[in-house]
């Protein structure tokens, strides 16, 4: 393949991660960022040496758990899973790429303002202390006539 299509191909894999990290929880970028820099993400088979299940797909850190998500999560994103994967599996995105993806989405969700029914009923909230708090008493204004 050429270096061209190569980066295309990585690319196209790193925008599918980014799409599939918006369904992650909190806590699932955090697992995932950490498992990117200790190493413990694994590449290619399911089976390791003993015949045992080994643990650490990327995308199976979505629940907050290395291993705790399966394929099914990603049902309705297909696409960008199969993507994804193919590329990671491949050696093409670096657990360097993976962590920094995770901590992007982190901040972003940070930044991000929060969610119209959050803001409304933030609003409502104060409006409802409003009436509820002691109204100070008047002072008399005296009258000229």
């Amino acid at each position: 393949m050429s270096a061209p299509r190569i980066e295309l191909e990585r690319m196209q894999a790193l925008g599918a991660l980014a799409e599939l990290l918006g369904g992650f929880s909190e806590q699932g970028l955090r697992t995932l960022a950490r498992a990117a820099d200790e190493g413990r993400l694994v590449r290619g088979r399911w089976r390791g040496p003993g015949g045992g299940l080994r643990v650490g797909c990327p995308l199976s850190c979505a629940d907050g758990v290395a291993g705790g998500a399966t394929a099914f999560r990603f049902v309705g994103h297909a696409a960008a899973r199969n993507r994804f994967v193919a590329a990671w599996d491949r050696g093409l995105i670096s657990p360097a790429d993976v962590a920094g993806l995770a901590l992007a989405e982190l901040a972003w969700r940070e930044r991000r303002p929060a969610p119209l029914a959050a803001r409304a009923a933030a609003r409502l909230g104060a409006w409802a202390r409003a009436l509820l708090a002691p109204v100070p008493p008047l002072r008399p204004v005296p009258v000229h006539p």
